[in-house]
């Protein structure tokens, strides 16, 4: 009996083991759970409800005309129609017609001229003010290094700039437009931003690299290029039709 009570009793640390396990793998499912609820709470953002069906049906007419014309587009299609009604995805259309609407001269931003004045911005009205007073210009066609320690306002900086962080005073402009007066559809669609953490959408490397279908193939491959990806691309069994799943 005291062999069998000390065969179990060495068992206890296994099973313990197992326990917290489950506990960590289910707080990890709420937590995914928890996160899934806030994104669907959030309020919409001004003008999420700018594509109208009217715009939806000239892009499909769009995409037949370019899977004719554009060699791979065709494979693309499907996939990109799945995020037709993302806002950070329009027409360039509707991109133009709401640039000509808002005011903006064509071509908009012409030379790049960044600048804050006198901003002061916080994530939320709950939370501490993370940029207080912030002022500076970044002229056209200047490389700038901001160094700061880790939650200083870095990427804040990134997000004000795409209003995805809205200041709380102050202004920021871009060519000598407030940023506040210009749709955020336009905004999102005449600005890039490239992130720390790189992200590949369910899809073909082609949609990938281009997702409205705007660019040609030959474009495709330059932008490969650039960025040291051509041989790598190149040597895949598809190339650009080569599809990436989440």
């Amino acid at each position: 009996m005291v062999g069998l009570a000390i065969n179990y009793t060495l068992l206890v640390p296994v099973y313990l083991n197992w326990v917290v396990r489950f506990l960590a793998d289910t707080e990890m499912g709420l937590c995914a759970v928890e996160r899934v609820h806030h994104y669907a709470s959030l309020p919409a953002e001004e003008d999420d409800d700018h594509h109208d069906e009217g715009e939806d049906d000239e892009d499909e007419d769009d995409d037949q005309r370019k899977s004719k014309s554009h060699p791979g587009f065709a494979d693309d299609v499907e996939s990109a129609q799945r995020y037709r009604r993302r806002p950070s995805q329009i027409s360039f259309k509707s991109w133009r017609s709401g640039q000509v609407a808002s005011g903006l001269p064509p071509g908009w931003p012409l030379e790049g001229q960044v600048e804050f004045r006198n901003v002061t911005l916080r994530h939320n009205p709950s939370r501490p003010i993370v940029l207080s007073g912030l002022n500076f210009v970044i002229r056209p066609g200047e490389k700038v290094g901001i160094c700061g320690r880790t939650g200083s306002g870095k990427s804040t900086l990134a997000l004000a700039l795409l209003r995805v962080v809205r200041a709380t005073r102050g202004s920021v402009l871009i060519d000598g437009t407030d940023l506040r007066h210009v749709p955020l559809h336009i905004l999102r669609a005449s600005t890039s931003l490239i992130p720390q953490d790189s992200q590949l959408f369910c899809g073909t490397v082609r949609f990938n690299c281009d997702p409205l279908g705007q660019a040609t193939e030959h474009q495709v491959w330059r932008a490969l290029e650039a960025v040291q990806l051509k041989d790598l691309v190149s040597a895949l069994p598809a190339g650009l039709g080569k599809i990436h799943y989440l």
